[in-house]
């Protein structure tokens, strides 16, 4: 599964756990940042984001995470 893959290459790549949410029309992962990112950690970051329908960056409460969306296959 897509949403799976992105997940596992996420958590990889950041070593915090992704979190998948599953909502009506797509599927929603978000996963913890450390700062400062490492070249090759961010590089590896923005590849495995790539491959997601759309995807940010945010910072709550002095926290970085990044997120990501992917569309549902039409049934």
């Amino acid at each position: 599964m897509r949403a799976a893959r992105l997940a596992a290459l996420l958590s990889k790549t950041t070593g915090h756990q992704a979190l998948t949410t599953d909502e009506a029309e797509l599927i929603r992962i978000e996963v913890a940042i450390s700062e400062p990112l490492s070249e090759t950690a961010h590089t590896a970051l923005l590849t495995a984001l790539r491959t997601a329908d759309h995807f940010g960056f945010e910072r709550v409460d002095g926290r970085a995470h990044v997120w990501a969306t992917l569309k549902k296959p039409k049934a």
